[in-house]
């Protein structure tokens, strides 16, 4: 799907190295905090145990791809110490619906322009703007849904370090509360709940 506030589309192998990365195991953080040169890091709430691409239609007729990722915690854990929560306090704020979002920690790959094809810094055009657009362009750009037919580019071959509960998640979509919803509708088959 679009990522409106970044102009932003991930590309089908970066969708797969994720779930190939998810199903090896990479850590589930709080608000990505893995650390900086001025900020220390958290260590994480548990871990990504599986994961799976997958492909299809939405209820419009629209192709859908996306990676869906297992995490698991263990339970009584305090990661951070006293004074951060806990991963019970996580697990009942996630079903709770407090916690609903999640985001992905993405490095590498490349950033191709929608507009040219080319490699991003490379090419006249900026994501979000008409920036030595074409007519044409501007027009294929409108076409794939893209608001004012802007530049926009995507992500290629991208890997996941991390997936971390975030409060506003820049993906539409990516989170715990889709399942969660499913979950309590009855939507979801045994195998999905395990």
């Amino acid at each position: 799907a679009f990522i409106g506030d970044r102009y932003m589309f991930l590309s089908e192998s970066t969708l797969r190295n994720i779930a190939e990365d998810a199903a090896s195991g990479f850590a589930f953080m709080n608000s990505h905090r893995t650390g900086s040169v001025s900020t220390p890091s958290e260590l994480p709430f548990g871990k990504t145990f599986a994961g799976q691409y997958q492909a299809g239609m939405d209820s419009a007729g629209r192709e859908r791809k996306r990676a869906v990722v297992g995490v698991y915690m263990l339970r009584g854990i305090k990661p951070n110490g006293e004074s951060g929560p806990t991963t019970d306090d996580l697990d009942r704020m996630i079903r709770g619906g407090q916690v609903a979002d999640v985001s992905v920690g993405l490095s590498g790959g490349d950033k191709l322009c929608d507009s040219c094809g080319g490699i991003l810094a490379d090419c006249p055009h900026v994501p979000g703007t008409r920036r030595a657009m074409t007519d044409d362009q501007v027009s294929a750009q409108t076409q794939r849904g893209i608001p004012g037919g802007r530049s926009s580019y995507t992500l290629d071959n991208a890997r996941c370090g991390e997936v971390s509960a975030v409060f506003n998640g820049a993906v539409p979509g990516a989170g715990v509360k889709k399942v969660m919803a499913f979950k309590h509708a009855g939507k979801l088959n045994h195998r999905e709940l395990k």
